[in-house]
């Protein structure tokens, strides 16, 4: 599964710390790392069960929320910057012989589809 989410907050387990996260689905999920940031005071508002308990945790998720939101749409229009660029890097790195591996580093990649 892939989400972007904001750390609510941690716990221990087995000696292994868990992260809790809110993702942009209204959903509180566990895992182990966390790549998606908010202000803590923000997150500490929101709690960390899987419902809230009152409205300062509601009001707290529903602004993480159009956080989670407006970053998925940035995140969504580099997608397709990207993506565009991308359509003719295929042919310019495939192998020769179609029963064949190529390989491409991703900086090579990179030069290929960049406008520098």
């Amino acid at each position: 599964m892939t989400a972007c989410g904001i750390v609510l907050g941690h716990s221990y387990l087995n000696s292994c710390m868990w992260h809790l996260s809110l993702i942009s689905t209204g959903k509180v999920v566990q895992h182990v790392t966390a790549d998606a940031y908010i202000d803590r005071y923000l997150a500490a508002r929101a709690g960390t069960s899987a419902t809230s308990f009152n409205r300062v945790e509601t009001h707290a998720r529903v602004a993480i929320l159009k956080h989670l939101r407006e970053a998925e749409k940035d995140i969504n229009k580099a997608f397709l910057v990207i993506g565009w660029k991308n359509t003719g890097l295929y042919p310019q790195v495939k192998a020769k012989n179609p029963d064949e591996w190529a390989t491409v580093s991703l900086s090579d990649a990179a030069k290929l589809v960049s406008d520098y």
